[in-house]
């Protein structure tokens, strides 16, 4: 069972509030669905989303990415290297590394971190 974690930029902008007065028909208004709650996997991941597999599977839906990320690889430390793997002639060599990074995948309840 894997999870799907969102991992994108979330910008708020704040804007105008009208107060409006609500009408007798207001019961009869349709509710709203509930926010935050976990999606279905085929109706977030569309049939548009380009997908990259590798240690876990990134997946790009418009300007969103999301990680499918493996039980088994929860509560795991994981050292992340960047290397170069081509460079211009003589500007040093391909396969050096640049990079490293400790990287630990957490979940508490429904959140990953």
């Amino acid at each position: 069972m894997t999870l799907l974690v969102f991992a994108a930029t979330i910008t708020t902008s704040c804007g105008s509030q009208k107060s409006s007065k609500k009408s007798a028909t207001a019961g009869a208004e349709k509710k709203k669905p509930k926010k935050g709650g976990i999606q279905p996997y085929t109706k977030v991941i569309t049939k548009d989303a380009k997908s990259d597999e590798g240690l876990f599977t990134v997946h790009q839906v418009e300007d969103k990415y999301f990680y499918e990320i493996p039980d088994s690889l929860f509560n795991r430390e994981m050292l992340m290297v960047t290397r170069i793997a081509k460079t211009a002639s003589g500007l040093g060599f391909g396969g050096g590394k640049q990079n490293t990074e400790t990287l630990r995948w957490q979940r508490k309840n429904d959140n990953v971190f």
